[in-house]
């Protein structure tokens, strides 16, 4: 009740002892309940007062076996309990009574200062180990709120909590976590060393920190950052772990693509210097396969030599333009055919066609003009081509298809075109990684950019890339969707 220090429960069946302790308790500050048997007892402590004087000796049942039942039951488990007798004073009363679940004990006769000052020593008792619970159950909640891995280890290494994202990130049930049982979810090849560390800083009670990769609840593995720090526990000689197992897989993955970006740099900035290097020179040779191109004095084996250089000549320079496109553009965007686009590429790969003996089949469904830089599209297909001719190696079928379409993400309107050649086929495990810069299939003879310099340009267009492929015995190939908006 407002104004009192609490609410007590007296028990007791002698009425005449009961006032007493109603009297010094009322006297005390106490708002106070009365009982004369254990069952009443039993239904006013539903009420949940802050403490119960109860004496032994009652009318039905006694206050031993109405000490277990408050015990037992989790809404009244809490309450103090003061034992108070005039019958049972005997040594084995009393140790019956606290080894029973009761929090104090006092025989009669007592005095008023002595029931006062026991009643609010289990008071405090009692705020102290709910304030422990509160504070305990705001950790947990903290523990569970903040983004990591939460654990604690005892002093010799062996983990006895982990939050709850621990188990939602591994996967784990708690008891096969605690202990040494983590250890389990760590990759194999990071295994020893993640324990010979451990093992130092628990021996040493230095702080812990490493990144190995933990094994995630899907099966795959990611690299995680483990902190950890010895808290002593005072004058004990004892102490705990407290750490934290931070996923770090985002970060180290932006770490990877920044040192790509810096790699991309400086062969960005290489290609253009040597593209501007042999600018010079390839223009006059140029000229000079025009003018003999048009020389109707050479003799016509001779002209077509003459011409075969000059196809190739224009595909170099094709390239060298393209290297100093890294650094400035040129050329404006204008619409274009993309059918023309693709067939103007295959001209200029024409003799890797015909030296592979790689058959082309069209298929032009519309004719529908997009805004584009032309020489970049250009690369893109060349970059597909020259691909696919390395994949199918010689007899294979190179198919261009091109119709009208969607985007499929936006439903905008423009021209999809497909290439789409019957080689061996990509493996699946290669499929996510097909456009990552510097990734390449090819081992030593790849530089992993085509691919990836051909999603960028697609993408600055306003388009989509993207392939499909089977590896199927009688079934492979691979096919490369391009939508670019018209």
């Amino acid at each position: 009740m407002p104004g009192t220090l609490g609410t007590i429960l007296a028990v007791d069946d002698n009425e005449a002892l009961r006032y007493a302790v109603v009297k010094a308790l009322r006297s005390g500050g106490y708002d106070v309940m009365e009982a004369g048997n254990g069952l009443e007892a039993l239904e006013l402590a539903s009420r949940l007062p802050d403490l119960i004087t109860l004496d032994i000796k009652l009318p039905d049942i006694d206050g031993y076996e109405v000490c277990r039942r408050l015990r037992s039951n989790p809404r009244t488990a809490h309450i103090p309990i003061l034992h108070i007798s005039a019958s049972f004073v005997a040594l084995e009363h009393k140790v019956r009574a606290l080894e029973g679940g009761a929090d104090g004990y006092l025989a009669e006769p007592i005095s008023k200062d002595e029931l006062l000052a026991t009643v609010k020593a289990l008071l405090r008792m009692k705020r102290a180990e709910e304030e422990s619970h509160r504070r305990e159950k705001e950790l947990r909640f903290l523990a569970n709120a903040i983004p990591h891995m939460v654990w604690i280890a005892d002093e010799s290494g062996n983990a006895i909590y982990f939050n709850d994202r621990w188990f939602s990130f591994t996967g784990l049930s708690r008891e096969t976590s605690m202990g040494g049982g983590w250890a389990q979810i760590i990759h194999p090849d990071d295994l020893q060393m993640t324990r010979e560390l451990w093992a130092e800083s628990v021996r040493s009670k230095r702080p812990y920190e490493t990144e190995v990769r933990y094994r995630h609840v899907d099966g795959e593995y990611r690299w995680v950052n483990i902190r950890g720090l010895y808290m002593d526990e005072g004058n004990t000689g004892t102490g705990r772990w407290f750490g934290t197992s931070t996923d770090v897989q985002e970060q180290k993955r932006k770490e990877e693509l920044l040192q790509r970006t810096e790699k991309l740099a400086v062969a960005g900035r290489l290609a253009a210097s040597i593209a501007h290097e042999i600018n010079n020179p390839l223009e006059s040779i140029t000229n000079i396969f025009y003018i003999l191109e048009n020389n109707m004095s050479l003799p016509k084996e001779l002209l077509h030599f003459v011409h075969t250089g000059s196809s190739e000549l224009a595909r170099v320079s094709h390239i060298v333009r393209q290297s100093l496109s890294y650094y400035r553009k040129s050329e404006k965007p204008a619409a274009a055919d993309l059918s023309e686009v693709l067939d103007e590429t295959a001209r200029i790969l024409s003799n890797h066609f015909e030296a592979h003996q790689i058959k082309i089949v069209r298929c032009y469904r519309t004719h529908r003009p997009v805004s584009i830089f032309a020489s970049e599209i250009r690369q893109v297909f060349s970059n597909i081509m020259l691909n696919a001719i390395e994949a199918m190696k010689d007899n294979g079928q190179l198919t261009f298809r091109v119709h009208d379409g969607h985007d499929w993400r936006t439903s905008r309107p423009g021209v999809r075109v497909l290439i789409c050649d019957n080689g061996p086929g990509i493996p699946r495990s290669d499929l996510p990684r097909i456009f990552e810069a510097f990734f390449t299939t090819k081992s030593e003879k790849g530089t992993g950019l085509g691919l990836w310099v051909s999603s960028d340009i697609i993408r600055k267009h306003g388009g989509t890339i993207s392939l499909r492929s089977s590896t199927k015995a009688g079934q492979s190939g691979t096919v490369f969707s391009i939508f670019l908006p018209a």
